[in-house]
């Protein structure tokens, strides 16, 4: 009898042994199952969730369309163009030319007649003419203005007196630069000139009066002897004095 229930409990504790680790196994693979299931619906809800990139090449393209459209509208650019080529509108050149209108135009005088009179000895270069006091035939490098003794002398333009001078030849001798580089030269003055050198002179004021005082051509009686000249050549006084 007690042999046989050591048997019996032998028996007994194997069927409980097999019976806990069929149970552990059947935990295991419930387990296993479990969480390659649970693995599989995350990574379903993960690739649901995640949103399609597009491709790098458009995205690049569309920043920078998106760019271009926001930072640099197409005004800012059409005037700055302007400025760059100096393209100017119709409303700044109006302006520009009103301004222009605006600026004081200086006036050129035209020369006057140093003395009303009758020229008896014209102006020649190139042709000799006959001089009465010296008896022969030279050249002439101004002209000759009748008037009576103690006829006022004008200045033909404005200028400045250059000098007055005493000439063996020809007197008294008064000479004017003018404005436009032009000189005057009035000749056979009477000695009492009035002027001093440096005096700024304007057109028609007094220069002086008619003399006799040019030995040089004292046999023409009384007359201005009238010069000018331009960069150092004598022109003919005609061309100019009206």
């Amino acid at each position: 009898m007690e042999r046989k229930n050591i048997f019996d409990n032998e028996k007994s504790g194997g069927r409980k042994l097999t019976y806990y680790i069929v149970l552990g196994i059947c935990v295991l693979v419930i387990g296993a199952a479990s969480f390659l299931s649970y693995k599989s619906i995350q990574n379903a809800l993960n690739k649901d969730d995640t949103p399609e990139l597009p491709p790098a090449g458009d995205t690049v393209d569309n920043d920078v369309d998106d760019i271009t459209e926001t930072d640099t509208p197409e005004q800012d650019v059409t005037e700055t163009e302007k400025k760059e080529e100096g393209i100017t509108d119709d409303k700044s050149q109006e302006n520009t030319v009103q301004e222009q209108d605006k600026q004081p135009v200086v006036e050129t005088k035209s020369y006057v007649m140093p003395v009303e009179g009758e020229i008896t000895v014209g102006f020649s270069l190139e042709t000799p003419v006959y001089s009465t006091t010296l008896k022969d035939w030279r050249i002439h490098d101004g002209i000759d203005i009748a008037a009576d003794l103690g006829t006022n002398v004008v200045a033909v333009n404005d200028g400045v007196v250059e000098s007055i001078e005493s000439d063996d030849l020809f007197g008294i001798v008064v000479t004017i630069k003018h404005t436009d580089g032009k000189k005057s030269v009035y000749a056979n003055l009477e000695d009492s000139v009035e002027l001093e050198q440096g005096q700024i002179i304007n057109r028609s004021d007094i220069v002086g009066k008619v003399g006799n005082t040019a030995i040089y051509e004292i046999s023409d009686g009384p007359h201005l002897h009238f010069e000018m000249s331009e960069n150092g050549e004598k022109i003919d006084p005609t061309s100019l004095v009206k």
